[in-house]
């Protein structure tokens, strides 16, 4: 069961590797006419009311079908089609087409009517003409909703006989609101949901023309003392994914040098050369506006700054990357709602196996991303596999870039696990675009650069 967003990653990842579009959607418009005819065998008419996406294109198709194997159809369209999909397939369309003033009669004289109006892409309470078709639809006995019920999940759904549902059940699915539920596989490839790809970036909301100061999210870097440069690489790359804000709390020693990487920063000096517990008050206070938490660049393993992280873990509330120092002795209060982004050693230090990392996910009840050759993300109930990225990314900074990324996602309202999976699809592909304009001795500030340009090309793919 997974929830709605995911098969808009689906959908994009299956081109990505190599599925058209068109394919899934034949393969859809014959489950559904195989389904009818399994289901309603004597139906003399079936009425087909589509919408103006892709929903609407799985209803072209399955009325095409169902009326080539001697089956009468009529399509009610509640909106110009939009997509290429469904205007490509209402273009084919040779049968009845009635419209919204003959609703009534159409659905009063047909046996079975198909609601490919609204699919997993609509956000939303429907509008109009939506809400009147839906209320007057539901008074049909015999309705069958394509892969979910238009409206499904708001105050105004349709509530059919029976749902044909594809991949998967979507999170909220019941007998309750979508009647008898069939799963039918359309033939997504396995790659799809095995490995990241450019579908990742339907996870990430784009920031609308209104959008104020504070919506692209706010994130809190705690690092620094023996490095000032690990806190930097983060800083960077949590601006470079979208973050409106960065804060960064580190000693006295470093604080200065980290300020002068980038007058972006917004820099608190904690006295003296490494946190300590005497910090965790102002270092709560600093942060109290921001989104998410990332801990560990550059702190070091001292035993008292390894004491601080502890109890600054304990006390922070929101969500968290837990990275490079402060990957020591964690327990499952401390990780709670966290990313976890360990390299093989660090992996191996916090007891985790590269074969069995759900294992790690389940016992410390967080997300992790194990960064490798090839980054393996995983969740407690999830995994998935980034194959992004370039031989230079060895380069002393590129990991604190990736968890400045993450903790950006995470700021912006992303889970732990979808973070993981976002942060490692595009600073992976970041490396690649670096290399192809810069070489292969491109430094992780170059990487952090791409990173928008990895953002842009991955929303147009």
């Amino acid at each position: 069961m997974l929830p709605l967003i995911e098969f808009r990653v689906l959908d994009k990842n299956s081109i990505h590797f190599g599925v058209d579009i068109q394919t899934l959607m034949n393969n859809a418009g014959m489950a559904i006419s195989d389904f009818i005819l399994d289901t309603w065998p004597n139906s003399k008419k079936v009425l087909f009311l589509c919408g103006s996406g892709n929903n609407g294109g799985d209803g072209y198709v399955a009325a095409r079908i169902l009326q080539s194997r001697g089956i009468g159809c009529t399509i009610v369209p509640l909106a110009t089609p939009k997509s290429d999909l469904c205007i490509s397939n209402s273009n084919l369309w040779e049968g009845h087409l009635s419209n919204l003033d003959n609703l009534e009669f159409e659905i009063n004289s047909s046996d079975v009517i198909v609601d490919a109006m609204l699919g997993s892409g609509i956000v939303g309470t429907p509008r109009e003409p939506y809400i009147s078709t839906i209320n007057l639809l539901n008074n049909h006995k015999d309705i069958l909703s394509v892969d979910i019920p238009s409206g499904f999940s708001t105050d105004c759904s349709v509530i059919p006989s029976h749902t044909l549902t594809f991949h998967d059940l979507k999170i909220g699915m019941s007998e309750s609101n979508c009647g008898h539920i069939s799963i039918k596989n359309i033939g997504f490839p396995d790659e799809a949901s095995k490995y990241t790809g450019p579908g990742e970036i339907e996870l990430w909301p784009e920031m609308p023309l209104e959008s104020h100061k504070g919506q692209g999210g706010t994130v809190l870097i705690v690092g620094g003392g023996p490095y000032y440069g690990a806190p930097s690489m983060a800083g960077m790359g949590a601006y470079r994914m979208g973050a409106d804000l960065v804060l960064i709390a580190a000693p006295s020693s470093v604080a200065d040098v980290i300020a002068e990487q980038a007058p972006e920063f917004v820099v608190k000096k904690l006295p003296g050369e490494t946190i300590s517990l005497d910090h965790l008050d102002t270092i709560l206070r600093f942060g109290d506006k921001a989104d998410s938490l990332l801990v560990g660049p550059g702190l070091g393993k001292d035993p008292k700054v390894q004491n601080t992280i502890k109890e600054l873990l304990r006390r922070w509330k929101k969500p968290k990357v837990i990275d490079a120092d402060a990957l020591l002795e964690l327990t499952s209060d401390l990780t709670n709602n966290s990313l976890l982004t360990p390299h093989a050693g660090e992996l191996k230090r916090i007891g985790g196996d590269i074969d069995n990392l759900q294992l790690l996910s389940i016992k410390l009840d967080c997300a992790v991303l194990a960064k490798g050759k090839e980054d393996i993300i995983s969740d407690s109930e999830h995994i998935k596999i980034n194959k992004t990225g370039h031989s230079r990314m060895r380069v002393g900074g590129t990991g604190d870039v990736l968890a400045g990324a993450a903790s950006a996602c995470l700021a912006r309202g992303l889970s732990p696990y979808q973070a993981g999976r976002l942060s490692a699809y595009i600073v992976g592909r970041a490396g690649e675009l670096a290399s192809t304009e810069l070489g292969n001795g491109y430094l992780a500030t170059e990487l952090a650069l791409k990173i928008p340009a990895a953002i842009t090309e991955a929303r147009l793919t």
